[in-house]
Parts: C-alpha cells; sequence; structure tokens
C-alpha cells in the first residue's frame, strides 16, 4: 500500500514549485489507481471530481505569469495538443531562438511543462519531447483572493 506520509517530505530546495508540482502527478496517479480521490495535500486540494485547487502562492504565481505572458501563453496552448520538442515548439510558433528556449525551460522549472519522453540522442545531445500534465486552468477572483483550480491531464 502507498504511504501519503513519505510522499511529502519537506521541501528544502530551491526547485519547491516542480516538486510541488510533480506531487500533484503522483498523486493523481495513485487516486486512479486505488480510486479514491486522495489529492490533498498544504499545495493542493482537490474541490470536486474534476478540480483541484491550488494553494501554494508561487504556483499560482506562476500559473498567473504563464497566462499573462503572450508567449509562455502560446507554447502552453501549443503543448496541450500533443507533445513537441523545443525545436519543435520554436518553428511551430515562429519565435525566436533565445527567447523560445528561455521561455521554455522557465515553463519547465515552473512545473508548467514536463518530459513526455527522450526520442533519441543526436551527436550526443538528447532530444526531449515535453508535454503538459494540466486539461484546464480557472482563475476565480473572489473578495480581493484569487483562487487557481486545474484540471489534470487523464492518461
Amino acid at each position: 500500500m502507498y504511504d501519503l506520509k513519505s510522499l511529502k517530505k519537506e521541501k528544502t530546495e530551491p526547485n519547491q514549485t516542480l516538486e510541488s508540482m510533480q506531487e500533484i502527478v503522483l498523486l493523481n496517479e495513485i487516486m486512479q489507481l486505488v480510486q479514491k480521490p486522495i489529492i490533498n495535500s498544504k499545495n493542493f486540494v482537490r474541490q470536486d471530481s474534476e478540480w483541484i485547487e491550488v494553494k501554494n502562492e508561487k504556483i499560482c504565481s506562476n500559473v498567473q505569469d504563464m497566462l499573462s505572458d503572450p508567449i509562455k501563453n502560446k507554447i502552453f496552448l501549443l503543448i496541450q495538443k500533443k507533445p513537441l520538442n523545443t525545436q519543435q515548439i520554436i518553428d511551430e510558433l515562429d519565435i525566436p531562438f533565445t527567447s523560445g528556449y528561455r521561455k521554455i525551460c522557465s515553463l519547465i522549472e515552473e512545473g508548467i511543462l514536463v518530459e513526455s519522453r527522450v526520442l533519441k540522442k543526436r551527436y550526443y545531445k538528447k532530444i526531449i519531447e515535453y508535454t503538459t500534465i494540466l486539461k484546464s486552468i480557472k482563475i476565480e477572483i473572489l473578495d480581493g483572493k484569487m483562487m487557481v483550480f486545474i484540471k489534470i491531464k487523464s492518461n
């Protein structure tokens, strides 16, 4: 059986946001295995069968930043359709390589984009396809407080 207490380790490293997004992926996969709604932690709270409220302020800020940045938003919308590698994303959106690469790296660090698969190694470099675990994002502003809700893609 799964011990959820061992999954909720104290976060002390700089990649807390990425680890938090990885935590929700893991919890969602476990939930699908046992068919019980167990996504409840200090970072995420399940609201109903699909929507999950994001409680972590840093993750909420990352989502808001992604939605307000035109290039990041385009990358996110493109990646939702199908997994692509960095060069494909840049070519598809017709954006400069340097800024596109920087935006993609930022989305990876924020946990919005995740590795889908390693295609092949060419000239000692890995070609990695990226995807997103997010199916939908909903933002509500109520009494001066912003709340972020997400839906996770099901496999």
